[in-house]
């Protein structure tokens, strides 16, 4: 069991693969990230003069997911890949296959997030059969994950009480 800087304790699933990590050169890691947008998502409020009405076009009827999938390199993004709709196990062998295979090297080590699609069969071959590693975040890791550390920072400072206001007289201001 280890105590984190905010008091917490918790236990590390599978202690030596933190124990690794020091050991991890940062040129070789590729981190497997995707993100999807819809057309659907669409402006419901805007803005414009007062008393005049607002117009803007909307696609009808052709709502779309279009998806990029992308390894992340410590300098530069490697095989970027854009899917018209959304990501399924098919369509990230295909990836896997013919786009980030091709771009590793035999000590590269691929980190994927814990989605079915990542772990459909056929995936880990194709990076092992170039020589590269293949690792699964865990479920979730908020240790792992900076954005949920700092999103609970801010948590943090809102159940604080607040302190006491600032009153200031303006006299220290006049006299300057």
């Amino acid at each position: 069991m280890r105590r984190s800087k905010n008091g917490r304790t918790w236990r590390g699933r599978g202690g030596a693969g933190f124990a690794k990590q020091g050991l991890l050169d940062p040129a070789r890691l590729v981190f497997i990230d995707e993100t999807a947008t819809s057309t659907s998502l669409v402006r419901l409020r805007g803005r414009c003069p007062r008393g005049e009405r607002l117009v803007g076009s909307v696609p009808h009827g052709h709502w779309k997911t279009i998806t990029l999938v992308v390894g992340l390199r410590h300098d530069r993004m490697v095989a970027p890949f854009v899917i018209d709709g959304p990501m399924n196990g098919t369509i990230f062998l295909a990836y896997v296959e013919q786009c980030l295979a091709p771009m590793l090297d035999h000590r590269d080590v691929v980190i994927m997030d814990n989605l079915p699609a990542h772990k459909v069969a056929g995936v880990t071959d194709a990076i092992e059969a170039v020589g590269a590693t293949a690792f699964y975040l865990p479920p979730y890791s908020p240790d792992l994950n900076r954005s949920s550390r700092s999103s609970a920072n801010s948590k943090r400072s809102y159940e604080r009480p607040p302190s006491a206001p600032f009153r200031n007289s303006g006299a220290e201001f006049a006299r300057s």
